[in-house]
């Protein structure tokens, strides 16, 4: 089936959505740029699972996080502006095709929201273990807080989806 031309009106929700990842985003860079000038030429650029630093590496890989970020950010955002991309749970129809591309959007916009925040976490984490904190406090939050914004936009569409 050919899926139907449909034109996704933006809610001012949607749009505060937008605005509040893009906003993200640009802390994210501005962290970065911070931690560039701000840690030793030598930093920890991996940690095995119980938040211990184990790789090192040049400062300037602290760019990588934010080019990563980037390119995940701009990627959904071109997804989500041709919704018939996206495998849907249920079979589209010229009913309900408006609905799902609606609310797989909208996922997506909280799903770019939890990207952003994620990445800015790791800087964070890694900035502060650069810098000779302690990360013991901060690193038992990271794993279950990543898991969470990773799994819960799509959880709570799939959920909501099957209520209709």
């Amino acid at each position: 089936m050919k899926d139907p031309e449909i034109n996704i009106e933006l809610t001012k929700a949607d749009h505060l959505l937008e605005a509040v990842g893009w906003t993200l985003l640009l802390v994210l860079w501005a962290m970065i740029i911070y931690i560039y000038y701000h840690t030793p030429d030598i930093v920890p650029i991996h940690f095995n699972a119980i938040g211990e630093a184990d790789g090192y590496g040049d400062r300037s890989m602290v760019f990588l996080t934010g080019v990563i970020a980037t390119v995940l950010f701009v990627m959904m955002t071109a997804i989500g502006r041709v919704p018939a991309m996206f495998n849907f749970p249920e079979k589209r129809t010229a009913e309900n095709a408006q609905q799902q591309f609606t609310a797989a959007a909208k996922m997506l916009r909280f799903a770019k929201i939890g990207v952003a925040l994620i990445f800015i976490m790791v800087e964070m984490y890694s900035y502060k273990a650069a810098i000779g904190e302690s990360t013991e406090e901060y690193g038992k939050y990271l794993l279950p807080v990543t898991m969470l914004l990773t799994f819960v936009p799509a959880i709570f569409y799939f959920l909501k989806r099957k209520k209709k």
